[in-house]
């Protein structure tokens, strides 16, 4: 029997620099600390929990910016004119950010804060749907040897986020992802949040990319072990979910340069590769850090082929684990 077939996902929003007066009003109605304080989250990583988990186990936001935007909770047409003019909502509508329906104001889309930028996603999961900033992506971010590069780039880029976030110590950033979608969307929050150094385009993996090195790469990678018939963009790490950190780790001798250093947030299913000498071929230290729901944080740099393995991300706080990753990588 064939399946039923998915209902197209909206266009990607239209006219980011025109929205300047939106982000200023996001940037203090949906931060970091207003959305724990209005959602009465007692631990910061529950900001970025998943979107089923906020329409589960959290009550309606009392701030209207907050219900639209971050849980996805539609607002009556009461709610939404205490929060914005007429006229911006309809600047909003235009722009593809939010639909009127039955007397309701609904978005499509999610605006996750992280690190002082807005990063927007899709709120329904479909096939070539892009991701939010979830739990891995802010746990990537805070683990991230912030180096200053002349060149960086950022496989299976999603959102954007990684990208945006390392554009500030960054010459030149760029974005790569198979979903055209996701170059789209990365696009739009790079214009949204104001930087001007950041590029996209669609690529499976280095593909689209030539023969050029980077001082830097980074790889949030799909990682959830995917039957054929199942699989979607954002999600699919092959049989095992190691299949995509397996083919970076292949391509990094020609893309990086001689004193480039490498971070792949991936499944721990990539261990039997990385023993399979891995390293003594291509001459990178790596450290190893093991972190929760069954993923892997490697951390390279050139070197004689050694391995490193920290303890488990539950046994030491980030803080130390920035040190040792830090310490890692200036010994370059």
């Amino acid at each position: 029997m064939t399946p039923p077939k998915e209902p197209p996902l909206p266009p990607v929003p239209r006219a980011a620099p025109s929205l300047r007066w939106f982000r200023r009003r996001l940037n203090s109605a949906l931060t970091e600390k207003t959305i724990a304080h209005s959602l009465h989250l007692r631990r910061p990583d529950l900001l970025f929990a998943s979107h089923e988990h906020f329409t589960q186990n959290t009550k309606p936001s009392g701030n209207p910016l907050i219900r639209l935007f971050y849980q996805g909770l539609p607002l009556t047409d009461t709610q939404a004119q205490k929060t914005l003019t007429g006229q911006e909502w309809r600047e909003l509508s235009r722009a593809g950010l939010i639909t009127r329906e039955n007397g309701r104001f609904r978005s499509p889309f999610i605006i996750r804060p992280i690190k002082g930028f807005l990063i927007l996603s899709d709120r329904e999961t479909r096939r070539d749907s892009v991701y939010p900033v979830q739990y891995d992506s802010a746990l990537f971010a805070e683990l991230q040897f912030r180096r200053t590069a002349s060149t960086l780039l950022d496989l299976c880029t999603g959102t954007g986020v990684h990208v945006l976030l390392s554009s500030i110590h960054s010459g030149k950033a760029w974005g790569g992802d198979i979903n055209p979608r996701s170059v789209r969307l990365a696009s739009w929050n790079a214009r949204f949040n104001g930087v001007r150094n950041a590029s996209f385009r669609r690529s499976d993996l280095f593909r689209s990319f030539g023969d050029r090195k980077y001082d830097v790469l980074l790889a949030n990678t799909p990682f959830r072990p995917t039957l054929r018939s199942r699989r979607t963009l954002w999600s699919d790490g092959g049989t095992t979910g190691s299949e995509i950190g397996r083919r970076i780790l292949d391509g990094l001798n020609d893309h990086l340069t001689p004193n480039g250093i490498f971070q792949i947030l991936t499944s721990r299913s990539i261990r039997p590769f990385l023993d399979s000498e891995w390293e003594h071929r291509h001459e990178w230290d790596v450290l190893c850090l093991p972190i929760p729901s069954g993923l892997i944080l490697l951390n390279g740099r050139r070197g004689i082929g050694r391995r490193y393995v920290l303890p488990g991300y539950n046994q030491l706080t980030s803080s130390r684990m920035n040190d040792r990753i830090n310490s890692f990588f200036r010994k370059i």
